[in-house]
């Protein structure tokens, strides 16, 4: 399955100006109510954002089942306002998802999700040539695009490190419906989207 190549990391609210966390780092094999190991590496931490790090801010990564080195990297924003980075990974398409026939009452029971997106950069260097998609749902309306500007901005004006940012709606000049047949960048991210969609029966408006 195609999104099971993705990469996914999930912020409740995220700045990219971190050179590196100031806790450290967790990585989670088990889970209460997920009976065997986890399918692929799940990472815990926090980021630390301003000129001293003074806020720390918790991110959830998963790291692609499939090709972990070419596979695209998902920066995702949750909604809310408030809403836990959780909700995205145990109701929407996150690894594993709650069982709710199984939950009558007793612990929270897991399963695996068959339909996940799965799958970090300043402290995860090895993923930076990954191409870059920013997603969020709901409130993220408002931070996804603060975000993709600043990280425009920062490529534009040389900010090291360089992220290998893609988008359909910057490669399209926000034009899906009659598409320049010499525009080869907005061709492939709508193939892209297109292939993703189809082979999954999934959408994301």
């Amino acid at each position: 399955m195609e999104f099971l190549s993705l990469k996914l990391l999930l912020f409740p609210l995220v700045i990219l100006c971190s050179s590196r966390a100031v806790l450290p780092q967790h990585l989670v094999e088990t889970l209460p109510g997920l009976p065997d190991k986890l399918p692929n590496k799940l990472e815990t931490g926090y980021i630390g954002v301003g000129e001293n790090e003074e806020a720390q801010l918790f991110y959830y990564f998963l790291e692609s089942e499939s090709n972990p080195e070419e596979d695209p990297f998902i920066l995702w924003f949750t909604g809310g306002p408030g809403c836990t980075g959780l909700s995205t990974i145990l109701v929407e398409m996150g690894t594993f998802v709650l069982d709710y026939a199984n939950c009558k009452g007793g612990p929270v029971a897991l399963k695996l999700n068959e339909y996940a997106w799965t799958k970090w950069l300043i402290d995860h260097p090895k993923y930076l040539e990954n191409p870059l998609y920013i997603f969020g749902e709901s409130y993220a309306g408002i931070i996804v695009p603060l975000v993709v500007n600043e990280v425009y901005d920062g490529i534009e004006v040389g900010d090291k490190p360089v992220l290998n940012m893609k988008s359909a709606k910057v490669n399209c000049h926000g034009n899906y419906q009659n598409i320049d047949s010499d525009n080869d960048l907005c061709l492939n991210d709508l193939e892209r989207i297109n292939q993703v969609s189809t082979e999954n029966s999934y959408w994301l408006s």
